[in-house]
């Protein structure tokens, strides 16, 4: 009995001697995650602009005598005056030519005056175009005649549509100014020219800062 048993002992260990081990799988690695790629911003760089520079101060020296207007221009009224040698501050400009400077008087107001009136000064250019603070009339859009011909006599009615910037209009015969109408709706008013002779009419309108274009009419008057 014992031997038998000691040979059972003995296979039973021989058996588990050859037993194979149980294989070992080994556990591969988590798969590598691509990175992602950080985008990099773009900064754009926006340029300044560009400044104008503009004088603090621009003084004009007069030449001469000159009337200062109410706009660049002869067509403005004069409203100040400056006399040879003064000095005054310009503080803008008008933007075609001739040039015309916008000056600044002693009470704050402004006036007009030609270039041609004071010495040159090229630090005036960079001066800003200004404006006039108030603009001349409106021309009358149209002019016509009613004329009374016959012998021993010779008129004509002047008739306009009415402007509607005016304060007043002159009435000119062959280019000198023979009337002043300062009623703004007024629209006609009658001549007598000479007779035997060709002439014009001419009308403008003017407000309190100016006159406005002049417009005119041709005739070859009555025999």
């Amino acid at each position: 009995m014992f031997r038998k048993s000691s040979i059972l002992f003995m296979i039973f260990l021989s058996a588990c001697a050859s037993a194979p081990a149980p294989a070992v799988t080994a556990t591969p690695p988590p798969p590598t995650k691509n990175a992602i790629p950080t985008a990099t911003p773009t900064i754009t760089l926006t340029p300044l602009p560009t400044r104008t520079s503009t004088p603090d101060v621009v003084l004009l020296t007069f030449t001469k005598n000159a009337f200062c207007r109410g706009g660049p221009g002869t067509q403005y009224f004069d409203i100040g005056s400056f006399n040879q040698g003064d000095t005054a501050q310009a503080d803008g400009r008008n933007g075609t030519d001739p040039r015309w400077w916008r000056m600044l008087k002693p009470g704050g107001e402004h006036c007009w005056v030609s270039d041609s009136t004071v010495e040159p000064n090229p630090a005036a250019e960079a001066l800003p175009v200004a404006e006039p603070e108030k603009s001349l009339p409106q021309t009358p859009p149209d002019l016509w005649g009613d004329r009374i011909c016959k012998k021993g006599g010779f008129a004509i009615t002047l008739n306009w549509t009415a402007s509607s910037t005016a304060e007043g209009y002159y009435i000119y015969l062959n280019g000198e100014m023979i009337q002043e109408i300062k009623r703004e709706r007024q629209t006609s008013y009658v001549i007598k020219p000479p007779l035997d002779q060709p002439i014009s009419y001419g009308l403008e309108a003017y407000n309190s800062i100016g006159i406005g274009e002049r417009i005119t009419l041709e005739d070859p008057g009555c025999p």
